[in-house]
């Protein structure tokens, strides 16, 4: 009986997501051309480009979203960990409500220490001002491409 409630709540959060995601269809985000040209960096160069505009690329390592108006992705590019923090509307496009785990993606932004008593990989956070999907992952993330023959060491 307790898996066919998982089944029936796993359903109705699906419906849920569909629903807001056919809504997020009618939002759509711009870059702020009046802000400075972004300086392109690897995650490993945080520290010392703090407070100026960057874009990072690299995977969604993490994800969490809080409410319709706050979302937090852990990207990581092979060098760091890095998060980046989206708000407004630019949670709210219908790649962001469909964003998984291991999508690639282009962040801009301006890197700053985290807020006192919060943590983050290398003490900072992207407070990001604009991102764009590069590509899509299968749902799911890295589970979804492995079968029972796989072997996920070698993936």
């Amino acid at each position: 009986e307790g898996r066919e409630e998982e089944k029936d709540r796993e359903g109705r959060l699906k419906k849920l997501r569909l629903k807001r995601a056919e809504e997020a269809r009618k939002i759509t985000i711009t870059m702020d051309t009046s802000l400075p040209e972004p300086k392109k960096i690897k995650l490993r160069q945080c520290t010392e480009t703090r407070g100026v505009r960057v874009v990072v690329y690299g995977w969604v390592h993490r994800l969490r979203t809080q409410g319709k108006g706050l979302m937090f992705i852990t990207l990581r590019d092979g060098t760091e960990f890095l998060q980046c923090v989206l708000a407004g509307e630019m949670c709210q496009t219908y790649e962001a409500v469909m964003l998984s785990t291991e999508s690639s993606v282009a962040i801009y932004g301006v890197i700053s220490p985290v807020p006192e008593g919060k943590t983050a990989p290398g003490g900072h956070e992207l407070a990001a001002d604009y991102w764009e999907l590069v590509g899509a992952a299968p749902s799911g993330g890295a589970d979804s491409v492995l079968n029972a023959e796989s072997n996920p060491d070698v993936q």
